[in-house]
């Protein structure tokens, strides 16, 4: 939601004014969607390595650092922060129905790991995996 809003303040959605506001939605979801899938090709086949933030290595922070920076660093005036507890900060909840492409999720591994990951739309997100 948050990058939807910023799409929609940066003249992106003059040239679609004459469209109802779903359809102009759906257009604002779909370039958010492709800039972050964009990005992610670059990053897809790096191995997952705790408190790692390069292409030796990335931890899901980094990822959505990383990924969120290049994607939309024409929007953006500032980095992701590098902790969970800092990037939760600056995010607002969502139930899984309001989800849109560009939020992020935060979900427990255990008692002391988080994670997260950047929806993309069609119930599939992004994130930095041990296993794959």
């Amino acid at each position: 939601m948050l990058l939807a809003a910023m799409f929609s303040s940066t003249g992106l959605s003059s040239p679609f004014h004459s469209m109802p506001a779903e359809h102009r939605i759906l257009v604002i979801e779909h370039e958010i969607r492709a800039r972050l899938l964009t990005e992610y090709t670059s990053w897809e086949s790096v191995k997952y390595s705790l408190g790692g933030s390069s292409q030796k290595g990335i931890d899901c922070l980094s990822l959505m650092q990383e990924i969120f920076h290049a994607a939309f660093e024409d929007m953006l005036s500032i980095r992701l922060p590098r902790t969970t507890t800092g990037q939760i900060g600056h995010s607002i909840g969502a139930t899984r129905g309001d989800l849109r492409p560009g939020d992020l999720i935060f979900f427990r591994m255990s008692v002391d790991e988080r994670h997260v990951g950047v929806y993309i739309g069609e119930d599939k997100f992004i994130h930095a995996s041990t296993s794959q």
